[in-house]
């Protein structure tokens, strides 16, 4: 976490506030790194179904800038997403509000009567795809969109998490 304490967070906070997600400060995602030489023994466990080699996973977190902000140590490829981040300390953290709790970002929602108001939420949170958790510090794109609103939305988000891929 130390690169995370030397970042100017309302540097990363506005460039994703501009593009709509405001609250957001990176995007998640599980990368996999080939093994050329696997010992026998590990194949199984390494075999996944990403690469056509045996390989070890990582789960890495960036910036919109592609500044790294966090990382898992190497897991066994057949590891999935929503397995490295329970080991990812950057967004475990944040989870559970051991980190960054004290930003606060606000949000236009609609109240019962239909008029917009301004909520202030409080904390950050990561863009990330389908295959994670569902924490509130995780958001990801919705799975079966209906309507154009809810397509929008997970096109939108699906690109702007790019820089993690």
């Amino acid at each position: 976490m130390a690169p995370l304490k030397t970042t100017d967070m309302s540097r990363i906070e506005n460039l994703f506030t501009i593009a709509g997600f405001n609250g957001c400060i990176g995007s998640s995602d599980g990368t996999h790194i080939g093994l050329l030489c696997c010992p026998s023994w590990a194949f199984h466990n390494h075999k996944g179904f990403k690469l056509a080699i045996p390989s070890r996973n990582y789960n890495a977190t960036v910036s919109h800038w592609k500044q790294i902000m966090g990382s898992t140590f190497s897991h066994p490829g057949t590891w999935n997403d929503k397995s490295l981040i329970l080991f990812d300390d950057l967004i475990k953290n944040i989870h559970e509000g051991k980190l960054l709790a004290d930003k606060e970002f606000k949000l236009l929602e609609l109240d019962k009567e239909g008029n917009v108001v301004e909520i202030t939420y409080i904390g950050v949170w990561f863009l990330v795809d389908n295959g994670y958790l569902d924490w509130s510090t995780t958001v990801l794109p919705m799975k079966n969109p209906l309507t154009f609103e809810e397509i929008r939305f997970s096109e939108w988000l699906e690109s702007m998490r790019k820089d993690i891929e």
